[in-house]
């Protein structure tokens, strides 16, 4: 099996092209072409939009009557969108979204209601994307009998490092257990 590593990879979108898709789905866009990451701050814009999209459309789909095993065909669908050809390249993708997830989570404010921060579920959440990341690129490389040199270590490290945050994770269940008790409590 070949990954999308060892293909011959499209040509990234033009700033133009990258704009026009994002005007297509809703996107005001002013852009400076003389910042050298603009190309990529809008491919990752894109990617944002694309996702409230077909959270919108989960949600229409949802309203006429959509049920669990369609919606998980739409998720599917991802990976054909990402040219995934294989289990290796749809591995590589759900760790580069799982990462991002974990870049994304980290810019928000993770400061609960009582100043403390971070706050528990928050930093369980935060921990458990940053465990999944690091889950995916492990499987990714122990599924891949071609990887090159020093990716098998660096996998461990990643596999260890999930595991330390899934331990780290779990030290703050018995709060979420009261947590859930409180919020069936005001249903």
């Amino acid at each position: 099996m070949t990954s999308l590593r060892d293909q011959e990879l499209p040509p990234i979108a033009s700033i133009g092209d990258l704009v026009k898709a994002l005007r297509l789905l809703g996107v005001g866009v002013g852009i400076d072409e003389s910042v050298p990451t603009v190309g990529h701050e809008l491919a990752y814009s894109l990617i944002g939009a694309a996702e409230r999209n077909a959270i919108m459309a989960d949600h229409r789909a949802k309203a006429t009557g959509a049920g669990p095993g369609e919606l998980t065909e739409f998720a599917g669908c991802t990976l054909d969108g990402a040219a995934c050809h294989n289990d290796f390249d749809a591995l590589a993708l759900l760790e580069w979204r799982a990462t991002r997830t974990t870049q994304a989570i980290q810019k928000l404010d993770l400061t609960g209601p009582s100043g403390r921060a971070p706050e528990p579920l928050l930093h369980s959440i935060l921990l458990t994307s940053a465990a999944l990341g690091g889950l995916l690129a492990a499987a990714g490389t122990m599924r891949n009998p071609h990887r090159p040199d020093g990716e098998t270590r660096d996998a461990a490290r990643a596999l260890r490092k999930a595991i330390q945050a899934l331990d780290q994770a779990t030290k703050d269940a018995h709060q979420h257990e009261l947590t859930a008790q409180l919020l069936e409590l005001t249903d």
